[in-house]
């Protein structure tokens, strides 16, 4: 069951970042070592993780120091999943 703030968004800490990254591993059998890669066919897993943290409410620093990515990158992903 998800828990949500009075706002309509998951608490932060739910899942831990490990833990959102564990999920992804096993449903796209793309491991957390590749998605820390600079390789761009594992940028799918990249972005699942990404959103699905920010629906957490991790702050895009901590997602892209997680994944060793820089924040911008990361900024522009969230920027257009939001366009949709």
């Amino acid at each position: 069951m998800f828990k949500f703030n009075n706002l309509g968004q998951s608490f932060k800490g739910e899942y831990t970042l490990p833990e959102i990254g564990t999920a992804v591993e096993k449903i796209y059998g793309i491991t957390l070592r590749e998605m820390r890669t600079k390789d761009e066919d594992v940028g799918s897993g990249r972005e699942v993780v990404s959103l699905i943290a920010k629906d957490y409410v991790y702050e895009g620093q901590d997602i892209a120091g997680y994944l060793w990515r820089d924040p911008s990158q990361l900024r522009l992903l969230i920027f257009i999943d939001n366009l949709f």
